[in-house]
């Protein structure tokens, strides 16, 4: 039951408009981190 309801947020029109951004965050956290590793 909570995995369809997950869908459902999944293909919701907010998440669709909201998901690139959380994307966009993650990946400029993983290279600030990555970058503090480096140095």
């Amino acid at each position: 039951e909570s995995a369809e309801a997950l869908d459902a947020y999944r293909t919701s029109e907010f998440f669709g408009s909201f998901w690139p951004y959380v994307k966009t965050w993650f990946r400029q956290r993983a290279e600030a981190v990555s970058f503090d590793l480096v140095e």
